[in-house]
């Protein structure tokens, strides 16, 4: 009878099992890849004048599979971005160009003018293309405004949008034509302000959208129009939002009180209250499931994790993070299988990953990455990006000290897992079942005999 419930059960648990799963590696890994030719600290750089001092929360991934991260060398005057695509499958990093130059050769860049960061995520459109916007402001020698970028994923080649975008808005908000030549009122996406956000869904082809900087008035961007209007506003301009398959937003905004989640309708036009009297601070990751019912979000002050529910219209929260973090979190994400969720400690004593178990909401220790990051461990991920072989990245650098340390960080956490077309049918596994239960069946009556 024992012998009975054992083979039902292993029965059973091959016939449940998942075999998409991607399960955790015995001794996870972590690397660095530097701008250079060969990826290593020692190697040439990719673009040797260039002064590599931050990254911010610009960092995306392709449809191929590719790693695409905006590096700015954050001096005012001066100020430039360059990107740079890293490919997983040869550890190769290369150079797309740097925004300057790109500007530049398209007339649209002013004597004088510093766009000193990109300061968000790096999204690819449903068009095949990835968007990303630029961030000036004080003490730049005058504020013209941010551009909007666009980066053929396959090709890698950089256009300036805002050269050949049919309007503008001003410094008002007033949409006006936009001549397309290099001024203030011209040539930008927004007169004025720099763009500290920027999000979309490939769910919803017509629209971008951006959050300003400073006073955080959030922009809808209709890509097949070029119209561009703002549709509501967080004083604390929130950098982490999240665009729906219907084009909804939503969005944060805090003060020194509490915290409030809004949901901007894209049909109705309207703006509707998700949650307020949140802990007070930012929302600083994001890490939406790929059906997009469910998004995690980083509180990061908090340290906490939240959940958004699309369907409910709900924003509760979800987990404790665990271990000190003695400054802010910026970086979450969610693993390909949806199983766990994991973060990079921010500048820390000691630097380590961490693992949030999505279905017990457990947090632990992965690996402890020190000895790697030393004092370089503030990481800006915003939303971090896979890879095939069941790696994510983050970009890492130390907000103080020496300028020139930003690197690329590729953990290795999980086995990847198996392609769709590889799994075994459900008459295959059966067959399989059957196959295992029959030998254990031998097995046990010729050792009956």
């Amino acid at each position: 009878m024992r012998f009975g419930i054992m083979v039902l059960s292993m029965l059973l648990a091959v016939l449940v099992a998942d075999p998409a799963r991607a399960d955790p590696v015995a001794n996870p890994s972590a690397k660095l890849f530097f701008f250079t030719d060969d990826g290593l600290a020692s190697g040439s750089p990719l673009l040797p004048s260039f002064l590599l001092h931050s990254s911010w929360s610009a960092l995306g991934s392709t449809s191929a599979g590719d790693v695409m991260i905006a590096v700015s060398n954050h001096q005012q005057p001066g100020g430039n971005v360059a990107l740079f695509r890293f490919d997983p499958d040869a550890d190769q990093m290369s150079l797309l160009g740097d925004i300057e130059s790109i500007s530049t050769d398209a007339n649209n860049w002013m004597p004088n003018e510093t766009q000193y960061k990109v300061h968000t995520f790096l999204s690819e459109h449903a068009d095949g293309k990835m968007y990303f916007a630029s961030m000036d402001h004080d003490p730049s020698p005058f504020l013209r405004g941010s551009h909007l970028y666009r980066v053929d994923s396959g090709t890698g080649v950089i256009e300036d949008l805002s050269k050949t975008a049919p309007f503008l808005l001003d410094k008002d908000l007033n949409l006006i034509p936009n001549p397309g030549t290099a001024s203030e009122k011209s040539g930008v996406m927004i007169e004025f302000y720099g763009v500290k956000s920027l999000n979309l869904n490939p769910g919803a082809p017509d629209w971008l959208y951006a959050m300003t900087f400073p006073e955080g008035h959030l922009l809808q961007y209709n890509l097949s129009t070029g119209n561009i209007q703002a549709v509501g506003q967080s004083s604390a301009v929130g950098y982490v939002f999240y665009v729906d398959a219907n084009g909804d937003v939503y969005y944060a905004n805090s003060d020194d009180d509490a915290m409030i989640v809004f949901k901007y309708d894209a049909s109705a036009m309207t703006t509707s209250t998700v949650a307020s009297n949140l802990p007070s601070g930012e929302l600083g990751a994001l890490a939406p499931t790929a059906e997009g019912r469910f998004v995690y979000f980083m509180h990061a002050n908090a340290k906490d994790v939240y959940r958004l529910d699309t369907q409910l219209d709900t924003f509760t929260f979800f987990a404790d993070t665990c271990g000190p973090n003695f400054w802010r979190i910026y970086n979450l994400t969610l693993s390909p299988d949806e199983r766990s969720l994991y973060y990079v400690s921010n500048n820390n004593n000691r630097s380590t990953i961490r693992r949030i178990d999505v279905a017990t909401q457990n947090c632990e220790e992965v690996m402890d990455i020190d000895a790697l990051l030393g004092s370089r461990n503030l990481s800006f991920g915003g939303i971090a990006v896979w890879d095939r072989a069941g790696r994510f990245y983050a970009p890492v650098w130390t907000h103080e000290g020496d300028p020139a340390d930003v690197a690329l960080l590729q953990v290795q956490v999980e086995e990847p897992a198996l392609p769709v077309d590889t799994l075994p049918s459900d008459w295959m596994r059966l067959i399989m079942a059957l196959g295992l239960a029959a030998l254990l069946v031998r097995g046990y009556s010729s050792k009956r005999s």
